[in-house]
Formats: C-alpha cells, structure tokens, sequence
C-alpha cells in the first residue's frame, strides 16, 4: 500500500514537471515571436521608405500597443483591449493574427488588466473592447465583441 501511494506521488510529481516544462517551452517562444512582430512594425512605420509606398503591400500591422507605434501611425488605428484569460478574446486575436490586415490599418493589441491609464481614457469597463483613435489620441468609434477582422472593419468609421 505504501509503495502504491508513493508511486502516486512520483507519477503525478512527473506530470507536474512536464507540464511546467511544457508551459514555459510554448510562452517563450510566443514573447520571442511577438518581439519580432512589433520589431518588424516599426521598421516599416520608421522606414524612410514607408512614403514611397515600399510597404503598401504588407500582409498585415497587427501587433502588440506600444506609444510610438500610435504616434507614428499614418493610417487607421484600432486598439484591441484583450485579456489573456478571456475565451472570445483569444480567438479574436488568433483570428486577426491570420487575417490580411489592410494596409491602411493597424490594429495594436493592449492588454486589458495591465493598461489601466488607457482603459481610464477611453472609459473601457469590459475586455474585448476595440476602439478606432488618431494619431493624436482621439477616439473615433468604440465596439465590443468583434471576432474577426471583417467585423472590425465594418465598425471603422
């Protein structure tokens, strides 16, 4: 009996562990690939190029909020005010980051429990909250719940 209750321990204690393992493996390279996104975006909003319409074919500016990127913008913005532990909003941003973005938007991706000051400033009380600004900080159009790109874009105004 007492053998039976250790090796419960043991195998439950080896479940815990991969796991663990598991979680931190997958989480780093999401950071990894969200740097390289954002990275990537300011590239092309910095590019002395972005002017001569180099980059008028990009697949897609969809990627985590950062000011710069707001204040650099030269087209539509949409900022996407998710949480990492809402179900809709998990997928309305794996179904934007497969979308073809226009490339006369950006959406920027804000998590939702951390950007308090931002919530604050455009009075967002739920997570799942998308709201259309300039690049001077204005608010254009507020809406919830889109799940996809079509639906964001038909709130655009």
């Amino acid at each position: 009996m007492e053998k039976n209750l250790k090796n419960k321990y043991l195998t439950a204690l080896i479940i815990v562990i991969i796991l663990i393992v598991t979680y931190f493996t997958v989480f780093s390279k999401n950071v990894e690939q969200e740097s390289i996104d954002a990275i990537i975006v300011w590239e092309i909003m910095t590019d002395s190029n972005w002017d001569n319409n180099e980059y008028v074919n990009a697949k897609w500016i969809y990627t985590e909020y950062s000011d710069s990127l707001l204040a650099n913008a030269k087209w539509d913005i949409v900022l996407f005010f998710h949480a990492t532990w809402c179900p809709p909003c998990k997928a309305a941003d794996k179904n934007l980051s497969w979308s073809d973005i226009p490339e006369w938007l950006t959406i920027l991706k804000l998590d939702y429990d951390a950007n308090i000051d931002l919530r604050k400033k455009y009075w967002i009380t739920t997570q799942h909250t998308f709201v259309q600004v300039n690049n001077k900080w204005g608010m254009i159009e507020k809406w919830i719940w889109s799940r996809d790109l079509e639906s964001v874009l038909a709130k655009i105004k």
